[in-house]
């Protein structure tokens, strides 16, 4: 009878703790199957038509992020830029190719991965209308696509509405989510508040009809200190500098003359004082915490994260520590904007090599495992370039970011698409049309060395394609932009003695000991330098195809980009 009873006992404690250990996350997370984790920024990002930087992280890169203590990445992906736009926003093949290989390996390693439709980031906002279209044009080429998949995928509908009504979005993402579930009834969907997703956009959502939703907000409180210096804000933001955390008076740098009589210097006379405070980051905080609480629905913060070009470091680590302390304190879920880049975990100007430029700091903040290498010395790597160097080739490749700066007037987006005839492959560049000062960038993940490249008499060669005799453009390599060092160009000039311009692929080739220095735009100082003779071949950060010398009329073809002997 006692060993009866014995048995039933053990037998029971073993069915409680077994239950107990495959109960879900949500049980003591506000009702998310997920507590922690990063946005990994770049990846899916394009700021106008093409393919994006889909090599830019692995299956690495997301076990590096999971043995942080991390089980979720949020992914940004520009669809409304890799798809074919308007009206159709048919996404393109290599870009679902590539969230297919993300989705296996998150699933595989037991890591949720939120898809977030990052859309919308470039020029003016679009209409209500015209959002609600793309909605229902890109959600069921997802949903129907991952239905099948297992529940670590999460749907996001859209990042951060804005310039639309509170009650008009609320009506437009209903009928989103109506559209997911006529494929998919089974996956979490996210859903979100107009007004840039903030906290107080929750006050004003809809409560939808859907068992199986995360309502999510963004948290960037106080935005002088988290956007100081960022020059995608006001321009009173990008002017801010030093701002402490918390505020101190006798810390406070003085007002910048750009700001002097305007809002924001009463912003920080008479706003910020309060407002730069433990207390009102947990006032904030806590509308989400009660949102959650009286409607029984579960809140996740998507975004948070510091700006670090103008913020002192000892100030930003505060920040974290504030901000992760009240996450923990109301078990309210984040993803910290970004993993790397300048909201990222890294120290500042490092290349990112993981687990030696870890913050520590921000790390531990946040309740993230902090490695022991964290914050040492990386070891030495050898940064010279390996011959042949591959730039582009359908994509740009490894830690390589394609960017387009605007000229004068305005570009052409660029777009890397596979109607266009290109020279090898399936994709190459679609540049022209642009006004001065227009170009297409390939920044590396930190400054490479090309010395042994240039002992060795090689050269930058591409394939070109144009049926316009009067483009002229510069090719050059460039340093980095650090208050250390300017990015000084090399440079060389390609017109029509470089190619004829027939409509036909032909090959230039560029001896980098034929390019020439000439000069450097800081964008930091916005500051012009002539030439030194200062340009460092050990240190080049990108290649950069530029409209320097006026507009570039017509379309113009650019593929193969690499480095050879």
């Amino acid at each position: 009878m006692q060993k009866t009873k014995l048995v039933c006992k053990i037998v029971a404690a073993f069915i409680f703790l077994s239950a107990a250990a495959i109960l879900p996350a949500e049980e003591n997370r506000m009702g998310t199957p997920f507590s922690q984790g990063v946005n990994m920024t770049t990846w899916f990002e394009l700021w106008s038509p093409g393919q994006g930087n889909l090599n830019y992280y692995n299956k690495t890169d997301i076990e590096n992020v999971k043995s942080l203590g991390a089980d979720v990445i949020r992914l940004p992906v520009h669809f409304d830029n890799l798809s074919s736009g308007a009206p159709d926003y048919k996404i393109n093949a290599l870009t679902l190719e590539y969230l297919d290989k993300v989705a296996d390996w998150c699933e595989e390693l037991h890591m949720y991965l939120v898809i977030d439709n990052h859309s919308f980031n470039s020029g003016t906002y679009p209409s209500a209308g015209a959002v609600d279209k793309s909605l229902q044009k890109i959600w069921p080429q997802i949903a129907s696509r991952y239905k099948n998949r297992s529940s670590f995928i999460i749907y996001e509908i859209l990042n951060e509405p804005n310039h639309i009504d509170n009650a008009v979005w609320n009506r437009i993402q209903e009928k989103a989510l109506k559209t997911i579930r006529a494929y998919d009834k089974t996956h979490t969907v996210v859903v979100t508040g107009a007004d840039w997703g903030s906290i107080r956009a929750l006050e004003k959502i809809q409560l939808y009809d859907d068992a199986n939703l995360i309502y999510t907000f963004h948290w960037y409180s106080p935005f002088v200190f988290t956007h100081q210096g960022a020059s995608w804000a006001n321009k009173e933001e990008e002017a801010l500098s030093a701002i402490p955390f918390p505020y101190d008076e006798k810390r406070m740098p003085p007002v910048p003359k750009e700001i002097k009589g305007t809002w924001m210097e009463n912003e920080l006379k008479s706003k910020y004082p309060a407002d730069g405070t433990e207390k009102a980051m947990r006032d904030e905080l806590t509308i989400a915490y009660n949102f959650s609480r009286k409607n029984n629905v579960p809140v996740w913060c998507g975004e948070m994260g510091t700006y670090d070009l103008r913020s002192q470091p000892e100030d930003r680590v505060r920040w974290y520590k504030t901000a992760g302390a009240l996450l923990r304190e109301m078990d309210i879920p984040f993803t910290v904007w970004g993993y790397g880049g300048s909201f990222g975990l890294f120290k500042k100007n490092t290349r990112e090599v993981y687990p030696y430029d870890l913050n520590a700091e921000v790390l531990e903040g946040l309740g993230f495992n902090v490695p022991a290498e964290a914050g040492s010395s990386a070891p030495v790597t050898d940064t010279q370039i390996k011959l042949p160097y591959v730039i582009f080739d359908d994509l740009p490749q490894g830690r390589t970011e394609i960017t387009v700066w605007e000229g004068k007037g305005g570009t052409k987006p660029v777009l890397l698409a596979s109607g266009e005839s290109p020279a090898e492959g399936m994709y190459c560049i679609r540049w022209g049309n642009c006004s001065q000062y227009g170009s297409v960038n390939f920044n590396f993940g930190g400054p490479e060395d090309f010395s042994a490249a240039l002992a060795a008499d090689a050269h930058v060669s591409f394939s070109v394609r144009s049926s316009n005799p009067n483009q002229i453009f510069e090719v050059r390599f460039m340093n980095e932009d650090t208050p250390e060092s300017k990015p000084w160009r090399m440079t060389y000039i390609v017109s029509s003695k470089d190619f004829p311009a027939d409509g036909k692929w032909h090959t230039v080739t560029i001896p980098l000991s034929s390019m020439k220095e000439t000069g450097a735009w800081s964008n930091d100082t916005q500051t012009w330098y002539d030439a030194e003779g200062l340009f460092d071949w050990h240190g080049v950060r990108t290649i950069q195809f530029s409209a320097e010398q006026g507009d570039i009329p017509g379309d113009l073809f650019i593929d193969d980009i690499k480095i050879a002997e």
